[in-house]
């Protein structure tokens, strides 16, 4: 019986969910649907694949080493691509027999809607790909090869729109080599890079559409709470994100600090916490307000943003701004993007270097930054910032921006590793003690692309070519 003086057992639906509960259980009732229910008119080709899909979802994966679950990795990556082509082209058919109509259905959208239980959003997506691979003859040919997903043919099929004049056409072999050997980040931000060269409309139409589409809303909800949301621009929320992502590491390092001394190390996780991640942002905002609040009878120093950009690139940006002709580097070589990997246009690069402070780090051929050592412990500010430019992510290849995580020594200082540009690397903080523990060092990954300015795009373990050396470093 609750507060209210209704015995649990009379509430209405009490009786009716609990004799459905007690006679159903949830094996009986996924038996209704087991096995896959093959159409006799469907190919025997298709009917293998389904048994064989049953069959293999049988087997205890658990039972299988380590080494032998990554080495299968690849190939259910490509086996999931391989069958969302092949659904893709069911839709196709499936689009021009206009069943959908003699079915009274407005489109094949609203067929599939009504005959799966995909949400709408990526029945959409599903469909538009399915288009799309009508014009990309060879994006449709590594897509059933399971070589890129269907994410990288929706990316691929942004470039078919008019304002790019057809260049796709010429284009698609190279940019459906980006998607097979690049990794996600990089074959994004190459397609980005692509679209800026080729675009035959208003050169500065992405800045502008960023400007406009700039906003903060701040208002009082019920018993006071406040409610913040906006959109920033690329260079806003890079000025942003660099002043509060390391005010969001220290409070969850201090609440770290807190936890193991509380429960002793190793013995919690963050669950046992004071704050979630979208708290701890909430408290370092405030402490953003507060600092900046302590601050405004002070000069307020400039926001911090670093662009990255290659010497053939800034001469072709202040040929662009100056109106003089040239010729932009290729997609693929090119560089101007912000600290975190978002590219941005040649003119909004001069915009924010008119007004910069520039800070020159030289690369070797190897893209290595020149040595700037020194005998001491920990590296200096502007060794840190070598690495940052250098590295750019953490290098065990978790993603994390390098502006994030912790400069390490590769040899180990004590007894004799240099504090040294070739002897550091940024590594994320978990990284770093698992290395410290271990005391491996951390090599380049597989995917790491060196240049002469440094990783711009990496590469995924299959889509490097092979090195006939075996020496890493040859």
């Amino acid at each position: 019986m609750l507060d209210d003086g209704i015995p649990v057992n009379n509430r209405p639906g009490v009786d009716s969910l609990s004799s459905l509960k007690s006679s159903m259980s949830m094996p009986d009732t996924l038996a209704q649907y087991m096995p896959i229910e093959v159409p006799s008119g469907a190919p025997t080709e298709l009917k293998d694949l389904v048994r064989a899909a049953e069959a293999a979802a049988d087997v205890d994966l658990s039972l299988l080493s380590g080494d032998a679950l990554n080495s299968m990795t690849e190939m259910f990556d490509r086996l999931r691509s391989s069958v969302d082509a092949i659904d893709s082209s069911h839709i196709e058919a499936l689009d021009e027999s206009m069943i959908w109509s003699t079915l009274g259905h407005a489109n094949i959208k609203a067929m599939l809607r009504s005959r799966t239980n995909l949400p709408g959003p990526d029945v959409g997506r599903r469909t538009a790909c399915a288009y799309k691979l009508k014009r990309m003859p060879d994006a449709r040919t590594a897509f059933e090869a399971g070589l890129i997903s269907i994410h990288h043919v929706r990316l691929l099929g942004e470039c078919l729109a008019r304002r790019y004049d057809g260049a796709f056409v010429e284009w698609e072999p190279r940019l459906v080599t980006w998607a097979i050997e690049f990794d996600w980040d990089s074959f994004a931000k190459a397609i980005a890079r692509w679209k800026d060269a080729a675009d035959t409309s208003e050169p500065d139409e992405r800045d502008a559409s960023d400007a406009a589409a700039r906003s903060l809303h701040v208002s009082k909800s019920i018993g006071g709470r406040g409610i913040l949301s906006g959109t920033l621009t690329p260079v806003q929320y890079e000025a942003f994100a660099n002043v509060l992502d390391p005010i969001v590491d220290q409070l969850f390092k201090d609440e770290w600090a807190d936890a193991e001394a509380e429960f002793g190390k190793g013995k919690f996780t963050v669950d046992n916490l004071v704050r979630d991640p979208a708290q701890r942002r909430v408290d370092a905002l405030e402490i953003m307000a507060q600092r900046a609040h302590a601050a405004l009878s002070r000069r307020a120093p400039a926001p911090i943003v670093h662009v990255h950009i290659g010497i053939a690139d800034l001469g072709y940006a202040l040929k662009l701004a100056a109106g003089l002709p040239g010729k932009a580097p290729e997609p693929e070589d090119a560089l101007c993007e912000l600290g975190n990997g978002t590219p941005i246009s040649y003119t909004k690069a001069v915009e924010l270097l008119i007004d910069a402070h520039i800070q020159r780090v030289v690369f070797d051929a190897d893209g290595e930054v020149l040595d700037l050592g020194q005998k001491t412990r920990f590296f200096t500010p502007v060794q840190k910032t070598a690495l940052v430019c250098r590295d750019r992510y953490c290098r065990c290849g978790c993603g994390r921006p390098a502006r994030r995580c912790q400069a390490d020594h590769i040899i180990e200082w004590h007894p004799d590793g240099p504090t040294d540009v070739a002897n550091g690397q940024m590594l994320c903080p978990k990284t770093n003690r698992l290395k410290s523990h271990s005391g491996a060092p951390t090599r380049l990954p597989q995917w790491w692309e060196r240049g002469p300015a440094g990783p711009r795009l990496r590469r995924k373990g299959r889509g490097r070519p092979p090195n006939p050396s075996s020496d890493p470093d040859a």
